[in-house]
């Protein structure tokens, strides 16, 4: 399937990921289909849509005389089947449940049409174990969203085991055309890359706070104005070549031996257990009040659209 043959795109979930989605395929020219189970779900949906989009347009991202014509470009659908029977695409965004998402995949094996391409953005499950619930698994992918999908550049493209390569490579080309940046897998592994990359280097950072060598704070401005500025610059096997593989060799020597290599998540599921769960409880690793809530979300969103 040519880029130019994706003309409709569909959504399955309405929620924090699924709107975002719908933007992002919107904004490319896409007419998008969006259905959420939930009527007040897809209620919400169009009017934060129109509201990530007036905030792009007060920064200076987007004009904002297209900020009307983007979110007609999206047709909420209350009915599964006349979300997805005209699509050529077909991006599913419900709740991270495998069971959820394979009953929902044996539902758009019915209803979708034979050529269309059906990927799940799913932050952890494979593509193969939702692939096999459909009669086509060779058009199945996964197409990995960031939050929030319109200001994070990257999108993973995942194959599944039985994946064609022309679909991978289709996906790709329709993300460049909505201004992602796609890195396509050459294999599928739980996690896939970027979360994997960044489960390291939390379950390290955490390990850290644990062993009292640094606070949570002392670590996060660590990262923000040290290892964050480098590497939006310069990837991490880029700044290795620079520096020197002797170099990096000798400190990974002298490193590795002391670093957490633990496979259960413990201090994570103590603070859990105690109720800490971040944000949404007032406390986490940090305090949260509501003012602080709204101040790092306005710095994230702030430092996204700078790029």
């Amino acid at each position: 399937m040519a880029t130019d043959t994706v003309e409709r795109v569909a959504v399955i979930g309405a929620g924090l990921m699924g709107h975002g989605i719908a933007q992002v395929f919107a904004m490319a020219g896409y007419a998008v289909a969006l259905h959420d189970n939930a009527a007040e779900a897809l209620q919400r949906a169009l009017p934060a849509v129109e509201a990530n989009l007036r905030m792009l347009a007060a920064a200076g991202a987007l004009p904002a005389t297209r900020v009307p014509e983007i979110v007609q470009r999206i047709t909420p659908r209350a009915e599964l089947r006349e979300a997805v029977r005209e699509a050529d695409l077909v991006v599913e965004s419900v709740s991270e449940n495998l069971a959820l998402k394979l009953e929902l995949f044996r539902q758009l094996d019915a209803h979708c049409r034979e050529q269309a391409l059906i990927c799940t953005n799913s932050s952890s499950i494979m593509p193969s174990q939702l692939a096999r619930t459909v009669r086509r698994p060779e058009r199945v992918a996964g197409l990995h969203f960031f939050n929030p999908p319109a200001l994070v550049p990257l999108v993973e493209v995942i194959p599944g085991a039985d994946t064609k390569t022309q679909v991978a490579e289709t996906l790709a080309a329709v993300m460049r055309k909505a201004g992602k940046t796609p890195v396509v897998l050459r294999k599928e592994v739980p996690g896939f890359l970027a979360n994997r990359l960044q489960a390291a280097l939390v379950r390290e950072a955490i390990s850290l706070v644990d062993r009292g060598v640094a606070s949570a704070e002392e670590i996060d401005e660590a990262i923000r104005h040290g290892l964050s500025r480098r590497w939006s610059a310069a990837g991490v096997f880029e700044l290795l070549d620079l520096a020197g593989l002797d170099t990096a060799l000798a400190a990974s020597s002298l490193i590795l031996p002391d670093l957490d290599s633990s496979t259960e998540a413990v201090s994570l599921r103590e603070r859990v257990a105690r109720g800490e769960l971040g944000a949404k409880t007032g406390r986490g690793f940090n305090v949260w009040t509501p003012d602080r809530v709204e101040a790092v979300r306005k710095r994230v969103a702030g430092a996204l659209l700078r790029g």
